[in-house]
């Protein structure tokens, strides 16, 4: 982790210069490549002239500070509370150096681009104040200030709040247990700048806004009224609609994330978007990575084929998914194109094919003995299937032994044929049942 501590305190030699001391000792022991900025020691106009801060020239000790935010990951701010706020020197630097086109972009009147966005803060701060007395009669001014309407405000994430307080009434002994207290401050950064549950949590808000849940109603309107007409006769089977609910809802959260996938230049560029363009914008604000973004991509495409007779199904389709894909694969490598061909190669590929084509037979063989009310739907599918499969594995056994031709259209085609078999007799035995 690379951490910025930032003192704030016109007095080096004060409580905040020992508190600030002891975190970035705490920092270092843990292991975390600090730097260090002490505000007092900087050479700066703490006042914008100019009619817009970028409009003013930065000073040396600005234009550094600029190079440090930029570079940190993580931002540790010592500062001491005045009049329930923070000194005239914090003040003036934050007005000078979290200029716009660095620290934010103004898009419209109402919408910003957060330009630091994917970094965290600590705020470390002293008061005479009970801190109790602050927080609830007070509101926190300055806490909400600074992490809410200025850090929050250009997109770092607030992560720890750490109150010394009251230092009027304050003795030695408990100066000392302040002092380690910062030190364990800097020490866990070993860890990460959030707790596990602060962890959870945003992560929790970032997939939660990446599923764009505004566009979900109107499936879930269409899908109900197809079902209550296809049961005008009798009472709605609750369970069959909620499992197949679940399925389309799965692929149209697969929908939304292959969009944001596949839309994140266009999205970062994009300076129009709102509640229904523009994608939700997780990745451009670095809320979700591009990793964890494939890996939920993924998931909700298995989800989506685990609603128990369709997960054969879903794994049949894997074959023809990843054979179509190997002849495409040097192009889609040109093109920067990340599929799991390009990933896996077309040996890998075909391996997978092979795999998949096992799995799915195995897996209706086992639901239809384990469970009555599939035997019907699965059992043909299990013994046909597996007989396909073995023709397919022939197919694809070649392509390990030898080097893999240009165009594969035959065993594409032995490939989708191969899933005909979780269609077809479950369909006919659903047929005959009704």
């Amino acid at each position: 982790m690379r951490c910025l501590l930032i003192l704030a305190h016109p007095r080096r030699d004060s409580l905040c210069g020992a508190l600030f001391d002891a975190c970035a000792d705490g920092a270092r022991q843990a292991g975390v490549e600090c730097r260090e900025l002490v505000l007092s020691e900087t050479r700066f106009d703490p006042d914008v002239h100019a009619v817009s801060p970028e409009q003013q020239p930065l000073e040396p000790d600005l234009v550094r500070a600029q190079r440090d935010i930029a570079w940190a990951e993580h931002i540790i701010w010592v500062y001491p509370t005045w009049w329930g706020t923070f000194p005239a020197l914090l003040t003036g630097f934050l007005d000078r150096a979290l200029t716009p086109g660095f620290a934010f972009r103004h898009v419209t009147h109402d919408r910003w681009d957060k330009l630091l966005a994917g970094r965290t803060a600590d705020l470390l701060t002293t008061m005479d104040t009970p801190p109790l007395i602050y927080r609830f009669a007070y509101r926190a001014p300055g806490r909400q200030a600074l992490a809410r309407a200025t850090l929050g405000y250009c997109g770092l994430r607030t992560a720890r709040v750490e109150t010394f307080g009251p230092v009027v009434a304050s003795d030695a002994a408990q100066r000392q247990r302040w002092i380690a207290r910062a030190r364990a401050t800097g020490s866990r950064l070993k860890q990460g700048a959030l707790s596990p549950a602060q962890r959870l949590g945003q992560q929790s808000l970032a997939w939660l806004a990446a599923l764009r849940l505004q566009f979900y109603p109107m499936t879930w309107i269409a899908y109900s009224v197809g079902a209550l007409a296809a049961t005008a006769a009798h009472a709605l089977a609750m369970a069959p609609y909620l499992l197949g609910y679940l399925v389309l809802l799965l692929l149209e959260a697969a929908t939304v994330f292959l969009n944001e996938w596949f839309d994140f230049d266009s999205d970062r560029r994009n300076r129009n978007g709102g509640l229904f363009s523009g994608g939700s914008r997780v990745l451009v604000e670095q809320r979700l990575d591009r990793r964890s973004m494939r890996t939920g991509i993924g998931l909700a495409l298995l989800g989506a084929g685990t609603a128990l007779a369709a997960l054969p199904l879903g794994v049949s389709i894997l074959p023809s998914i990843l054979l179509a894909g190997c002849p495409d694969r040097e192009a889609d490598q040109a093109a920067d194109k990340r599929t799991l061909v390009v990933i896996v190669g077309k040996r890998g590929a075909v391996r997978l094919a092979m795999a998949a084509s096992l799995c799915a037979p195995a897996i209706a063989a086992l639901l239809a003995l384990t469970r009555g009310d599939l035997a019907t739907l699965l059992g043909w599918s299990a013994a046909d299937g597996a007989v396909h499969a073995a023709w397919l594995w022939r197919r694809l056994g070649r392509y390990l032994r030898a080097e893999m031709p240009e165009r594969i259209d035959g065993a594409i085609v032995r490939a989708l044929t191969f899933m005909l078999w979780f269609c077809i007799p479950p369909l006919i035995a659903l047929l005959l049942a009704t």
